[in-house]
């Protein structure tokens, strides 16, 4: 009988080890994705400032040219920004648009990814390039 009250004894003391350590392992996960959304998400948000900054800057004059340096990714992903109507920030598995408010009269295009990119202003038309 002594043998078999070890060995319960010993599989509850497994399995209270196993059920802790899964236990952690799932917090940290947890807390990890949510670490990386929230870094993609500031990211995002400091390519949306950086670029409607400029657009902004540059609504005044005629002609003009603005050089940036924005993150290479945003959260560890690559992305595509589009200039358009709107601003889309693009990746794999996330869009954000950010509208772009009193330009209805200019013309904006352009579609680049993270690095020196360019905004030039010719009249009403913005263009937004890679470097």
């Amino acid at each position: 009988m002594k043998g078999q009250y070890l060995a319960v004894e010993s599989v509850l003391v497994v399995a209270m080890g196993l059920t802790l350590a899964i236990g952690t392992i799932s917090i940290f996960g947890n807390y990890q994705d949510q670490v990386k959304d929230s870094t993609e998400q500031k990211d995002v948000e400091t390519v949306q400032y950086k670029i409607k900054s400029a657009v902004y800057t540059m609504k005044g004059t005629d002609e003009g040219k603005v050089e940036m340096n924005i993150p290479e990714d945003v959260g560890g992903v690559d992305y595509n920004l589009i200039l358009e109507e709107e601003m889309k920030l693009v990746t794999a598995q996330k869009q954000y648009v950010t509208p772009l408010h009193n330009l209805n009269e200019y013309k904006l295009q352009g579609s680049v990814k993270g690095g020196t990119v360019t905004l030039y202003k010719t009249g009403n038309q913005y263009t937004l390039r890679s470097s």
